[in-house]
């Protein structure tokens, strides 16, 4: 943590700037479409602390990256999985990931800080589930299961910014634009990437007591993805 005075509270203009950033990004995003597979391309828990915040001055990051997810979906409950009507399914994954973020000895205002990063996963999957099969007017549920490893979809963060109000709060938007550069196939259960493009705008608020040391952040985003056309 850089020691330093209190701040002023922000400027009415600076908080009007993130918004109407946010406000670009979403017309940009417009179009997209809904999720499915029931889950997407935000990782729950991912952005989480202070130390997910953007460093205030110039610096180069290397952070390496586990993250573990399992879960089922009710059999009551149909969802398309891989292009295919899925019950009862129960999933595992694994993802190794490496983030790489430079902030550059660049300028934008006073007490602002400008980065970019970028994070390249290597994702493990493994899916069973029930899946529907018709032969003529007969339909039936089959048990599969699918596993599969590799490349994940990667993350691009062209655009985060950061406002240091004082020493011990900070509030940051930041763009994550997700590449569909993971494995995907038709009719597998498995896959290591969504096989769409998404874009999430995220506004963070982050409090970190140097002296009290109590700690509080919140973000709040959307994400939104555009059609998988194979599907």
């Amino acid at each position: 943590m850089i020691p330093g005075s209190l701040k002023s509270p922000v400027p009415a203009a600076k908080c009007f700037f993130a918004l109407y950033l946010i406000a670009g990004v979403c017309w940009l995003a417009g179009s997209a479409a809904a999720e499915e597979g029931g889950s997407g391309h935000y990782l729950p828990g991912s952005m989480s602390s202070f130390v997910d915040g953007i460093p205030l001055k110039e610096a180069f990051i290397v952070r390496a990256n586990v993250v573990n997810y399992n879960g089922n979906i009710n059999a009551s409950k149909p969802i398309p999985i891989g292009g295919r009507t899925t019950l009862g399914a129960d999933a595992t994954s694994w993802a190794y990931g490496v983030s790489l973020l430079w902030r550059p000895p660049v300028e934008i205002g006073k007490d602002w800080s400008y980065a970019m990063s970028a994070t390249i996963p290597y994702v493990v999957m493994d899916v069973s589930a029930d899946v529907e099969a018709t032969a003529g007017n007969v339909s039936s549920a089959v048990s599969r299961s699918s596993t599969t490893n590799g490349l994940g979809d990667i993350v691009l963060m062209p655009l985060m910014l950061n406002y240091n109000v004082d020493p011990d709060f900070n509030v940051n938007f930041r763009v994550g634009v997700y590449a569909p550069t993971g494995d995907y196939n038709v009719g597998r259960l498995a896959n290591t990437g969504k096989n769409f493009w998404s874009v999430s705008p995220v506004l963070g608020l982050m409090y970190f007591g140097q002296k009290n040391g109590f700690e509080a952040s919140a973000f709040f985003g959307a994400t939104f993805n555009t059609e998988n056309e194979d599907t």
